[in-house]
């Protein structure tokens, strides 16, 4: 409301349980995740698919009465013609993905344990009209790593650009002897192997947002942008090697298409803030046993970046401060 009113050019919503993985029944059928009986309700931490929610709430709240862009109407309230979802989660949004897909009538398959006999149910679940499909555009920037890596969809070989002309995936690679969560292998990464990986992984992520993504999006042409953006691709975190620049990147590159834009959290979970670097004190005097069998130390105080990051912070938050602050100079 505050967007789209002109009361703030853009927002982050620091929203907890996450939802790109909610249905629009619940939980998503995932090949080689029918393990748990919490898949047959909801996984991925989610509950409600939060970015889903707020595309059909603009729309029914400001795409009536034949809205065909941006602006107001002459009423003075605002229109919203189309609205993309953005989604830079490492993991797929699979249920962004099935919301958006159910705008049109289409069979699914049910979350059941592979033992069981396949079930499929029936889905059209339309926010507004039967013209959603044409107003709303999905696109998935996501790590594919078979199906070891949940939810192990998004490739973008399943995307249908017939039926569903707006929905796009694009795939990243893994690094090839690290798989992903594997954080022994990463805890014996050295560091200029480390920085090697995260020039790959980065590249990489340019280049195919670049190619794949960005073209579809500007021809689409959103008057609202929704992102769900996770920060669990970062290089501190489990999976894999993005930096603080390629969250900025990507924030720029969405906004300078559609500047009205909401930012919803979703994952990330480096967490733990870094321990402080410590400097041992000149010996003293009077205690010369005690300091050669415990030295004296000091917390040195932790330097404070230009985008306002410091050493120790957690992957979460170094992440979301470059995307919040490339979201505040749009």
């Amino acid at each position: 409301e505050r967007v789209l009113r002109g009361h703030a050019a853009n927002a982050f919503v620091v929203s907890r349980p996450p939802g790109h993985h909610a249905g629009p029944l619940g939980s998503v059928a995932s090949k080689g995740f029918w393990m748990t009986p919490e898949t047959s309700s909801s996984i991925g931490f989610c509950l409600l698919n939060n970015a889903a929610i707020a595309a059909g709430y603009a729309l029914n709240r400001y795409g009536r009465h034949g809205a065909d862009g941006c602006g107001v109407d002459s009423n003075g309230e605002p229109r919203v013609g189309k609205v993309a979802i953005i989604d830079f989660d490492i993991h797929h949004g699979n249920g962004t993905e099935e919301c958006v897909k159910g705008l049109v009538p289409r069979r699914i398959q049910m979350p059941l344990p592979g033992s069981w006999a396949p079930a499929y149910k029936e889905v059209y679940k339309p926010w507004l009209d039967e013209d959603d499909a044409e107003r709303v555009f999905f696109g998935s920037i996501n790590l594919i790593a078979g199906d070891d890596f949940y939810p192990g969809s998004g490739d973008g070989a399943d995307d249908d650009e017939g039926a569903y002309p707006n929905v796009c995936n694009v795939a990243l690679t893994p690094n090839r002897r690290i798989a992903p969560g594997d954080l022994g292998a990463r805890a014996r990464l050295s560091p200029a192997k480390g920085r090697k990986e995260a020039d790959r992984a980065s590249a990489e992520f340019r280049e195919r947002i670049s190619a794949r993504l960005l073209p579809r999006l500007r021809d689409f042409g959103p008057d609202l942008l929704l992102m769900s953006a996770g920060f669990d691709g970062i290089e501190t975190d489990h999976y894999h090697f993005l930096t603080a620049d390629d969250f900025r990147w990507i924030t720029d590159e969405l906004v300078q298409i559609c500047p009205r834009a909401v930012s919803l959290l979703e994952g990330g979970y480096d967490l733990n803030p870094k321990p402080a670097a410590e400097v041992r004190l000149p010996r003293t005097r009077g205690d010369a046993k005690r300091d050669a069998e415990s030295p004296p130390t000091a917390t040195v105080k932790p330097e404070v970046h230009d985008d306002g990051t410091l050493d120790t912070d957690c992957g979460l938050v170094v992440g979301a401060l470059a995307h919040v602050n490339a979201l505040m100079k749009a």
